[in-house]
C-alpha cells in the first residue's frame, strides 16, 4: 500500500479501501438501485439539452477542438475526456432535478459525479458492472464527505467532489492503490470551493470534476501528491 516503512495516511488507507471493494461483491439491491440513480441522472441530462450553461460551455468546446473519446449525452458529438466530464455534468445539473443527499453536515448532489464514471468509463473500455461498482463507491465518499463539511460554512458542498471524483476516476482507469492515493491528494488540495458559487449557474461541480479526472495518471506519469492532504495541521478536514 505505502512505498515505505511509514504508516500509511488517511488518503492512502483510502484509495486501498476504495481498490479493495471487488466489483462482483457489490450487493445486487445496490447494484439495482445504482443502475436507477445512473438512469435517473441521463434522464435529466436528456431534459437539459437546450439549457444556456449547456450551449455557452458547448461553444467553447468547440473552438478548442480535442479528441473524440467521450460522448455527450442526448448528442452524436463526441468530445474529449475532460470536456465530456464537465458538458455531461452541466446537462446532468442544470435543470436542479437530480438526487440530493441530506445528511448532518451539508446536503450535496452525488449523482454529479456520475458524468465522471460514465465518461471515465468509456474512455478506457470500462465494464457496465466496474461503472456501476464506481459510482455506488463514489456515493459513499461523497455522502461520508458531506457529513464533515459545515452548513453554511466557507465551503461549498463541491468541495467533497474534490475527494470523490478522482477515485472513481481512478478506479475505472485500472490505478493501483499507491497511483490513486496521489490523484486524490493531488485533487483535494487543489479542489476547494468557496460557497460563493452557489450564486452563479448550476456548473461548480463539474468544474471540480472536470479538473479532478486530470489528477490520475497510470504509471510511469504519475505526479506525486501530499498524501498528507488529510491528517496534517492545514489538512483537508481542516478546510472542510
Amino acid at each position: 500500500m505505502a512505498s515505505t516503512d511509514l504508516p500509511a495516511t488517511l488518503v492512502q488507507q483510502i484509495a486501498y479501501n476504495v481498490l479493495s471493494v471487488a466489483t462482483s461483491a457489490i450487493p445486487l439491491e445496490v447494484v439495482e438501485h445504482t443502475k436507477a440513480l445512473i438512469l435517473d441522472s441521463i434522464g435529466c441530462a436528456l431534459a437539459a439539452g437546450e439549457e444556456p450553461a449547456f450551449a455557452r460551455a458547448s461553444r467553447v468546446f468547440a473552438q478548442l477542438g480535442g479528441n473524440p473519446d467521450c460522448t455527450v449525452i442526448g448528442s452524436s458529438r463526441r468530445v474529449n475526456l475532460p470536456q465530456a466530464v464537465l458538458l455531461n455534468g452541466i446537462l446532468i445539473r442544470s435543470l436542479d432535478l437530480n438526487d440530493a443527499y441530506i445528511g448532518p453536515g451539508q446536503m450535496g448532489h452525488p449523482s454529479d459525479n456520475i458524468a465522471v464514471a460514465l465518461s471515465v468509463g468509456e474512455k478506457f473500455r470500462a465494464s457496465g458492472l466496474g461503472v456501476i461498482a464506481s459510482v455506488a463507491l463514489g456515493y459513499e465518499i461523497y455522502c461520508r464527505m458531506q457529513d464533515i463539511i459545515p452548513v453554511r460554512g466557507t465551503w461549498d458542498h463541491t468541495t467533497a467532489s474534490a475527494l470523490a471524483a478522482p477515485l472513481i476516476a481512478g478506479r475505472l482507469m485500472g490505478l493501483n492503490a499507491e497511483q490513486l492515493a496521489h490523484a486524490a491528494a493531488l485533487s483535494a488540495t487543489h479542489g476547494n470551493t468557496l460557497a460563493v458559487v452557489r450564486t452563479g449557474p448550476g456548473t461548480g461541480e463539474s468544474r471540480v470534476s472536470k479538473r479532478t479526472v486530470t489528477r490520475p495518471r497510470p504509471a510511469p506519469h504519475t505526479q506525486p501528491g501530499p498524501r498528507v492532504v488529510c491528517r496534517t495541521s492545514c489538512r483537508f478536514q481542516r478546510v472542510a
